[in-house]
């Protein structure tokens, strides 16, 4: 049985265990396939295994050496969220924006990528000016109603200090398409937790001296 590096885990209701981790091994073997998702039952027998890691074409690893390779294809296999929505599984690949969807047993529903912007132009919301680049990162998802997805992108300036992490909001629709221009989280710094299904949607926010506090908020939708 292979050993498995835990990065995240969701239970359904009948206590199966989801578990998303990777065999590193199974990253750079033609034997051994290389899959993400490991589904065990609630006394621990691996039952199955699904969700294929990226391909080295689809981690953005042209003209890199072979340590940048394996390293980057590896980083690229452990940024994913997991979670369940109305009885399904998503598995969201953060680099490749692209939200896979399944059922319990691991059959595929459907597959869908994420537009990203655009353009490097400036979005100007609420009189603040996000920049966001066609390059950017997907870095959480939430469900609202009507199966839209509320998307937190990573944009990433490199400065003479180092690199700078902004993060922005952007409603994409269920095939993926993007509804509306970047958008600011209600407090900054904050997090993307949550929606409810009011559309009431939850936000960790970090105050002045670290302290901490839980947001909610309703967006205005499209």
């Amino acid at each position: 049985m292979p050993s498995i590096e835990i990065m995240h885990m969701v239970v359904d209701d009948l206590g199966n265990l989801f578990i998303l981790g990777i065999n590193v091994d199974s990253l750079y073997s033609p034997l051994s396939p290389c899959l993400l998702v490991h589904k065990y039952s609630p006394q621990g027998v691996r039952l199955t295994a699904f969700s294929p890691c990226p391909a080295a074409d689809d981690a953005h690893l042209v003209d890199q050496s072979p340590g940048q390779l394996r390293l980057r294809r590896e980083n690229t296999a452990r940024a994913s969220q997991l979670f369940f929505y109305d009885g399904f599984l998503y598995h969201v690949v953060f680099p490749l924006r692209t939200i896979r969807i399944f059922e319990s047993g691991g059959r595929l529903i459907r597959e869908l990528r994420l537009d990203p912007p655009l353009t490097d132009a400036p979005s100007s919301t609420n009189s603040v000016q996000l920049q966001a680049s066609a390059g950017d990162e997907v870095s959480h998802v939430v469900i609202l109603r009507g199966g839209r997805f509320l998307v937190e992108w990573m944009h990433v300036e490199q400065t003479d200090s180092g690199s700078h992490k902004t993060l922005y909001l952007r409603i994409h629709g269920g095939d993926g398409r993007a509804l509306t221009q970047a958008g600011i989280a209600p407090v900054t710094p904050s997090m993307l937790l949550y929606a409810d299904p009011d559309d009431h949607v939850y936000f960790l926010g970090v105050r002045a001296a670290g302290r901490q506090e839980l947001i909610r908020t309703r967006l205005a939708l499209p």
